[in-house]
């Protein structure tokens, strides 16, 4: 089962005052669009999907190298 959370970048609006492709530390731009923009993290679409916090994890060692794989019960 998803579960979806209101996206935390536009608040559930969809779109954003600040073009996406401006870094979050710039505070002043010039640009001829009027009105928003689409947001960059759902698209558009309000939401995003919420990751499974119930997943546990767990460190492998496999030839030398430390994987992170999914535990299972």
């Amino acid at each position: 089962m998803i579960i979806y959370q209101l996206c935390p970048k536009c608040n559930g609006q969809g779109t954003v005052s600040k073009p996406p492709w401006i870094d979050g530390d710039v505070y002043e731009w010039s640009g001829s669009t009027i009105g928003g923009y689409t947001c960059n993290v759902c698209n558009g679409a309000k939401i995003i999907p919420t990751p499974n916090l119930d997943t546990q994890y767990m460190l492998v060692e496999e030839n030398g190298y430390y994987l992170i794989k999914e535990a299972t019960p």
